[in-house]
């Protein structure tokens, strides 16, 4: 997801274009990007997204005004996200009164108290599909004859008031538990969400099309777990067709060429590297000119099951799991901000 940044006094500069970033991004990344867009502290700015953000975010941003803090947040939530996830916030920000960047963000930590059912696309099919499976209680125990009466659609819209309902691009969501939590309340952002990957790939058989998605750092038992989900038996077998990482620059330095090994061995490298460096290690010292940062790093890991951050190593002894990914496609707006 990239964003282009720019200076409010430098608007009328024709030669001016602004400075591109791609989000989310760590604090530094962000000061720089400033930094390379003329802008100076405390001074006004605004925002305008550039690509691979979720379209449906388009209009609801385009009348809210956020600090590129909160759309980097927004943007690392939207990052974590599987497509099934995707596909409710979908929905969960129809049903916020206002869509401002705070109800945005806040909804991001909602999503399982909605549930979406996929298909049902308007309001005739969520009306046969509630009368198919009784679900509307003024209509249970009529006579069958009267059921060939009724209006699909007024059932459907109905129900969808009913329930305050909203239909998205993927289906119908509506409310499965009641309540709302509020993690943002417009001033400090929440502490944000540490990452257990250097690279998530997606990985899609040749032949078969089937797909999943690897975290990496992983063990050799994962990828042959892994393997045999897709039913093949190498990695040659399947493509590479998306890599995302949590560290600045990662996304976009490989092509689809890469193989799982490669990227496997080098987020163990890092992974080494970022385990001496938050242990005070000078990496720059002549003993760490020919060190194997890879095999320390298998090592470590497999000791400490750590996980990984922008800003380091911290512990954590769930083992990393691939998760499906998201869809995101392409929206323009901006924002004025300080």
């Amino acid at each position: 997801m990239q964003v282009c940044i720019y200076a409010e006094r430098h608007k009328s500069d024709f030669w001016y274009k602004g400075y591109t970033l791609t989000l989310p991004a760590d604090q530094m990344a962000m000061e720089n990007a400033k930094l390379c867009a003329r802008v100076a502290d405390g001074e006004e700015y605004f925002l305008e997204l550039v690509d691979q953000w979720p379209d449906f975010l388009y209009e609801p941003l385009e009348t809210c005004s956020a600090t590129l803090q909160e759309l980097n947040f927004l943007a690392q939530k939207l990052s974590q996200m599987s497509q099934e996830e995707m596909d409710t916030y979908e929905g969960v920000i129809q049903s916020v009164p206002k869509q401002t960047i705070r109800n945005l963000i806040n909804a991001t930590y909602n999503l399982d108290r909605f549930e979406l059912l996929l298909g049902i696309m308007d309001e005739e099919e969520l009306g046969e599909v509630s009368i198919e499976n009784n679900l509307v209680p003024v209509l249970q125990n009529l006579p069958d004859e009267v059921y060939t009466l009724l209006s699909l659609k007024k059932v459907g819209h109905y129900v969808m008031e009913q329930e305050q309902g909203a239909f998205t691009s993927k289906g119908y969501c509506c409310r499965s538990m009641e309540g709302w939590v509020e993690p943002y309340e417009g001033k400090e952002l929440p502490e944000q969400t540490i990452e257990d990957y250097i690279f998530f790939v997606h990985l899609q058989v040749l032949k078969t099309k089937d797909d999943v998605w690897l975290k990496l750092p992983c063990s050799e038992r994962k990828t042959r777990q892994v393997l045999a989900y897709l039913g093949i038996h190498s990695s040659k077998e399947c493509t590479i067709t998306e890599i995302r990482s949590p560290l600045p620059n990662f996304e976009n330095g490989f092509n689809q060429d890469v193989e799982v090994e490669t990227l496997n061995a080098l987020a163990f490298t890092i992974y080494g590297m970022e385990c001496l460096r938050e242990g005070g290690v000078n990496l720059e010292a002549e003993m760490f000119r020919n060190f194997d940062f890879e095999s320390y790093g298998r090592t470590e890991w497999r000791r400490n099951r750590l996980h990984m951050t922008p800003h380091g190593a911290i512990s954590n002894e769930t083992p990393l799991e691939e998760e499906p990914g998201n869809g995101l496609q392409m929206g323009g707006m901006e924002w004025r901000c300080r």
